[in-house]
């Protein structure tokens, strides 16, 4: 194990932007501090790379080789134990310790249940791609902006990959900045404001059936934009922090996500995860902020969301952890962030001796939260009624390291930057007493501040000025 601190006053962005010339680099970060990591991650050059596209997994190496294969998780844990023969992190290591990170894109679904995509994608990315990470950068912004670079290989060739990436951090590129366009941009949605009310009705209509409970309604929204990743990453971040943000670059796409939701944290044997049913934007005036937050308290409709996902959750929890370890530590508490109040529930488990993140992942994927319930059912409807695929949004990136602890997000508030267009979902939980007009308003809302911060307007009939100060609040 090799590591050295560097004293910089780099943020996490500019370091990312400094190592420009360094292969498969994968931020996650922490902006919000305190709500998720407690530091920032890079993973860069990494050892080998799993990419998935359908049934097809290729695994190539760092330097050459590549093998095919027909299983996830064989083909990561092989990737994960590769890691561990290299050595193991020091003792009281608080973070990563070495392993994989990467994205799982929603449509990695029909991995785990025969529930086949066939809606069109959209971007040129994989369902999912996870890397093995030898080297990375651990970086505190808290503290200075202490930078840590740590190796799990000790060999004479890591010593100079270390030396490069210092070298780089001194002399590299700077941070590119963002460009505000001469005139505002606009987004567009793949679904025009009556088919996204017919979708709803429609939904409402099977759960009077009896098919489903509830359902996850999205529309994509594009938008031209030129800027690079890390500035377009990088200038949000600044407005909307996110406690479990990320950016990866694959080809000539990037994901670019702002997350505050996690979907699943490991600690050697412990489990939790922290579904979000309910979100109201904040208002500057003190006074209205906190009428905003108890209205969101208060909400039956909300609450009665969130009741079922956290129903959920816990049977898919249940299903790989030991007998009566999972239960539920806080429900319904509000969570602020500098943008919004979310309404949040904490629940926690013990995983059963033998049980891995992998056989976690299978159990639980993908989250509860933004498929519906019952969980089967609900993908079903969403893969008929959607118009394209969602690809990372609703997926989730993070890391699973060697020493047995995870952290991954529900990849919300997410962009696909590719070939000079932007695209972002929004969308939410569907019940028996939603009412249409007030559901299409919702999606709107929530990509609304992210693409405002990207001077973009959504060309839309929905009136986003008493939108955006409405008091109902936002599944």
């Amino acid at each position: 194990m090799l590591q050295e601190v560097i004293d910089t006053e780099l943020c996490a962005s500019a370091l990312y932007a400094r190592l420009e010339s360094v292969p498969g680099k994968i931020l996650l970060d922490d902006s919000a501090r305190g709500l998720g990591q407690r530091f920032s991650i890079l993973g860069i050059d990494p050892r080998a790379t799993l990419t998935v596209q359908g049934r097809r997994y290729i695994h190539r190496r760092r330097g050459g080789g590549l093998q095919v294969a027909s299983n996830l998780a064989v083909l990561a844990r092989s990737m994960l134990q590769e890691l561990r023969d290299l050595g193991a992190a020091p003792l009281g290591e608080k973070v990563f310790a070495g392993g994989l990170m990467g994205y799982l894109g929603y449509e990695l679904n029909d991995q785990f249940e025969d529930i086949p995509a066939t809606n069109p994608a959209d971007s040129s990315l994989p369902d999912a791609v996870l890397a093995a990470y030898d080297i990375w950068l651990e970086i505190d912004e808290s503290q200075d902006n202490r930078v840590r670079i740590l190796s799990l290989d000790s060999s004479e060739d890591a010593i100079k990959r270390i030396a490069h990436v210092k070298d780089l951090i001194k002399n590299g590129p700077a941070l590119p900045v963002y460009t505000a366009p001469e005139k505002r941009r606009v987004a567009q949605s793949n679904l025009s404001k009556d088919v996204y009310l017919g979708l709803v009705e429609k939904i409402r209509q099977k759960i009077r059936a009896g098919d489903v409970y509830q359902v996850n309604l999205t529309q994509r929204f594009l938008t031209a934009i030129s800027d690079s990743p890390i500035a377009v990453f990088e200038h949000i971040r600044q407005q909307h922090p996110a406690p479990l943000g990320a950016l990866m670059e694959w080809g000539r796409s990037a994901i670019s996500s702002h997350s505050p939701e996690s979907f699943l944290r490991l600690d050697g044997a412990r489990v939790e995860t922290r579904p979000i049913k309910g979100t109201t934007a904040r208002a500057k005036d003190p006074a209205e902020d906190e009428r905003q937050r108890r209205l969101l308290e208060k909400s039956e409709k909300d609450r009665a969301e969130l009741a079922m996902i956290v129903d959920l959750m816990r049977n898919d929890l249940s299903r790989v952890c030991r007998p009566a370890s999972v239960s539920v530590i806080n429900h319904a508490q509000t969570r602020s962030v500098p943008t919004v109040h979310h309404l949040v529930s904490q629940i926690r488990g013990r995983l059963k001796e033998g049980a891995d993140f992998f056989d976690l992942l299978k159990a639980s994927w993908p989250g509860g939260s933004i498929t519906g319930a019952p969980k089967i059912a609900a993908m079903k409807v969403i893969n008929e009624l959607e118009h394209v695929r969602r690809g990372p949004y609703t997926g989730s990136m993070g890391y699973v390291s060697i020493d047995d602890r995870a952290e991954w997000s529900i990849a919300i508030r997410t962009l696909v930057l590719e070939n000079g267009y932007a695209r972002i979902h929004g969308g939410g939980g569907i019940v028996i007493d939603s009412d249409p007009e007030h559901e299409y308003a919702e999606s709107v809302v929530k990509v609304a501040g992210i693409l405002d911060a990207l001077d973009t307007d959504l060309v839309t009939s929905c009136p986003m000025s008493s939108t955006v100060n409405s008091t109902k609040t936002i599944s």
